[in-house]
């Protein structure tokens, strides 16, 4: 994942992301890269807040894991600041 970002092939790794999700709700890793390519490399801060939504609502994540996801996203935010 890591080497194709490098290269730029964004719609890429989404696509092999998105399938590790829906192979296995429960990868949390693949959810929060996949909130990262979308705030940090694709300028969507809005795309990866959705995200962290689904991973607070996953019966499958714990408070630490959900918690970490909130301060990811608070860095992605201050790293790309919305744009009105």
């Amino acid at each position: 994942i890591d080497e194709l970002l490098a290269q730029g092939y964004l719609g890429t790794v989404i696509e092999i992301l998105e399938q590790k999700i829906k192979e296995q709700p429960g990868d949390f890793d693949s959810r929060i890269k996949l909130a990262e390519v979308h705030a940090l490399h694709c300028g969507n801060v809005h795309q990866a807040a959705k995200m962290v939504q689904k991973i607070e609502a996953h019966p499958g994540f714990n408070p630490e894991q959900i918690q970490q996801a909130k301060i990811k996203l608070g860095e992605w935010r201050k790293a790309r600041p919305l744009r009105h």
